[in-house]
């Protein structure tokens, strides 16, 4: 029995368009993989900053509605300095939130410049860095000293008092952690994207 060319044809035909809805499938079952990738791409970079800035935030909050709500007579100067570094601390929360949406995606996210000119200007601080080291200094340093301070005042620290220099602390190191790491410079950057194109 001879089959004619038609008939080969027709299984050859037969053959990839069972192939294509193969590929088909594989592909629709790989997009919601892919959809995820590019998500977590997005928006998990930086989010270990948000959520520590976010707990620190919390804590000095806590610790400030426990002074607060004390009938021991504490030092003036001590709270309402308190209270400025806490509103400081929200703010720039706020901003570290505000840049994390902004940023979202940007592939020079975290990348140093290389223009000398702009280096001159700005050294290699992006605004991540920036609100990292504004954390750092107006918020988690004096936010440990102030709540030093208050619980020494009141003869031991409170647990809210632990709580809170404890988290400021933690922030601290991870900013420094975050702000040290060395970062990718634009020119390695455009590299691998040219290749890819």
């Amino acid at each position: 029995f001879i089959r004619s060319d038609t008939e080969d044809t027709k299984e050859r035909r037969k053959e990839l368009t069972n192939r294509t809805k193969i590929m088909a499938d594989i592909e629709e079952a790989q997009r919601p993989k892919e959809c995820l990738e590019d998500f977590r791409r997005k928006w998990f970079p930086g989010l270990d900053l948000i959520w520590s800035s976010a707990v620190d935030v919390a804590s000095d909050l806590y610790y400030l509605y426990t002074i607060l709500s004390l009938d021991e007579d504490i030092i003036a100067v001590y709270v309402y300095p308190l209270i400025g570094v806490t509103a400081i601390s929200v703010v720039l929360f706020l901003l570290v939130f505000f840049n994390h949406c902004v940023k979202a995606g940007d592939p020079t996210r975290d990348v140093c410049c290389v223009d000398p000119v702009r280096r001159m200007i700005c050294p290699c601080v992006g605004t991540g860095t920036f609100l990292s080291l504004a954390e750092d200094v107006l918020e988690d340093i004096p936010t440990i000293y102030l709540t030093f301070m208050i619980d020494r005042h009141m003869n031991g620290l409170t647990q809210a008092g632990i709580l809170s220099i404890a988290l400021s602390i933690f922030n601290l190191v991870l900013n420094a952690i975050k702000m040290l790491t060395p970062k990718e410079t634009v020119a390695n950057l455009r590299r691998p994207l040219m290749e890819n194109t």
